[in-house]
C-alpha cells in the first residue's frame, strides 16, 4: 500500500477475522492466523484504489506479500480546496491543474475546457484535469497520483473576468490526500482596454 491509515479487513468464508489500519509506511500484519483461505479488503473514504482486494492462502508458515501482484494498490489521492469572497463561499470558479511530470489522474472529463487556453502560457506544463467550486465554495480533484502540480484558478461571470488570488499555486502529492491550507479569494475584477493616439503627426 505505502499509505497509512488504510482500513484492512481480513475475512474467511464471509466472516470477519481481523481488522487493522496500515502503519505510516503502509505496512500491515495480521497475527495468529490459522491455515486456510482468506481475503483482504482495503477501505478508505478519501482514496481510490486500483486494487482493493487480495486473496491469500495460509498453510503452515508465515505469508509475506511483497510483489506488485500481491499488494493493495492506490490509484490516487484527492486534492481539496475552497474559494471565498470576503468570507462568502463562491461557486462556479474554475480550477485547472497542470503538471510537468508523467502523472495519472482520474478526471471527471477528458475534454479540455476553453478557459484553459486563456490561463496556460507555460508550454512545459501539461493540462491534466479541471474542477469547479460548488455552492459551498469547495472544489475537489478526486484522484491524483504522486507528483508535482500547478493549480491555476479562472473565474468569469457574465463576461467579466475576476482576479483570483493566489493566481498560481504549486503543490506536491505524496502518498496521502491533500487539503490546501491556502484559501483562494476573489481579489477584484480585470479591466482591459487600450490607449490610442488620435493626434495627427503635425498636432
Amino acid at each position: 500500500v505505502g499509505v497509512e491509515n488504510v482500513r484492512l479487513i481480513l475475512t474467511s468464508g464471509g466472516s470477519v477475522v481481523q481488522e487493522q489500519l496500515t502503519k505510516d509506511n503502509g505496512e500491515f500484519e495480521f497475527t495468529k492466523i490459522l491455515p486456510g483461505n482468506y481475503e483482504i479488503e482495503a477501505k478508505h473514504e478519501n482514496l481510490l484504489f486500483k486494487r482493493n482486494k487480495l486473496s491469500v492462502t495460509v498453510k503452515d508458515s508465515n505469508v509475506q506479500l511483497e510483489s506488485s501482484d500481491n499488494s493493495i494498490q492506490v490509484s490516487g489521492f484527492p486534492l481539496k480546496g475552497n474559494v471565498v469572497n470576503q468570507d462568502k463561499a463562491i461557486s462556479g470558479v474554475n480550477f485547472a491543474i497542470f503538471s510537468k511530470d508523467s502523472v495519472h489522474v482520474n478526471c471527471n472529463s477528458k475534454i479540455v475546457p476553453a478557459f484553459v487556453s486563456k490561463i496556460s502560457k507555460d508550454s512545459s506544463l501539461k493540462f491534466v484535469c479541471f474542477a469547479i467550486s460548488d455552492d459551498a465554495g469547495k472544489f475537489e480533484f478526486a484522484s491524483l497520483s504522486n507528483g508535482n502540480y500547478v493549480l491555476i484558478p479562472f473565474y468569469e461571470n457574465q463576461g467579466t473576468k475576476f482576479n483570483v488570488l493566489p493566481d498560481r499555486y504549486e503543490l506536491t502529492v505524496k502518498d496521502k490526500p491533500v487539503q490546501l491550507e491556502k484559501t483562494f479569494e476573489i481579489g477584484g475584477f480585470t479591466v482591459q482596454g487600450s490607449v490610442k493616439n488620435h493626434l495627427k503627426p503635425d498636432d
